[in-house]
């Protein structure tokens, strides 16, 4: 009877077949093959697939392409193409803010205008946040704010003033947490009061991420 590997690597045992044993344990043994091109790649793909070792989840395919690694795992563009992507890949998140706001804010309250949408993933990741917006101080003090899974980076809005502010911050979320990560205005000491323009050319939130060590 065969067994398997901790790799996930399929042995045969005494009586199995040999010939049929061997196809089956290089599917899952994760080799690297080398391609020209992601075009090449994809040819590769599914002469695999034709002969019925295409990639799974479980046993995804890699490829060198030019000096990079890519994997697939078996899926597809909703075109039918071959989805290939980059070993570490970059995840990356956009958001805007659309709508006006105007009003008073107290020591400490905050608005949250976006917030990011990246999915809790399985290892620790850096990430790193730059946001903007177009604010007017209207009186008191009143800060933009950016929430990084705990930290805070505030930029004072000038009272009696009109301009674009940005910010920028990095952190860490651990495997299995959720992103906490949005951007808004936050009364400052005493409070006070603001106006935001509704133009996402200003407003905005990105966010990168990148696997982290894990030490």
């Amino acid at each position: 009877m065969s067994s398997e590997h901790w790799k996930g690597i399929p042995v045969p045992g005494v009586g199995d077949d040999l010939l049929d044993a061997w196809p089956r344990a290089l599917d899952a043994a994760g080799v690297i093959a080398t391609a020209a091109s992601v075009a090449v790649a994809r040819t590769v793909l599914s002469a695999a697939e034709a002969s019925g070792h295409g990639p799974t989840a479980a046993h995804p395919a890699v490829f060198l392409i030019g000096g990079n690694l890519w994997w697939s795992d078996g899926s597809r563009s909703a075109e039918g193409v071959w989805a290939l992507r980059p070993v570490n890949e970059v995840e990356v998140d956009d958001q805007t803010y659309a709508s006006t706001w105007n009003g008073s804010l107290a020591s400490g309250q905050f608005t949250g205008m976006a917030s990011s949408t990246l999915s809790t993933r399985p290892y620790d990741r850096l990430v790193s946040v730059s946001a903007g917006l177009y604010a007017a101080g209207k009186s008191g003090n009143v800060d933009m704010c950016v929430n990084c899974q705990g930290r805070m980076r505030l930029v004072r809005i000038d009272t009696g003033d009109a301009a674009s502010y940005a910010a920028s911050i990095q952190a860490v979320v651990p495997a299995g947490v959720a992103p906490a990560i949005s951007m808004g205005l936050r009364g400052g000491s005493g409070g006070g009061s603001a106006s935001l323009s509704s133009d996402t050319r200003f407003n905005y939130l990105s966010v990168q991420a990148v696997p982290a060590p894990m030490l």
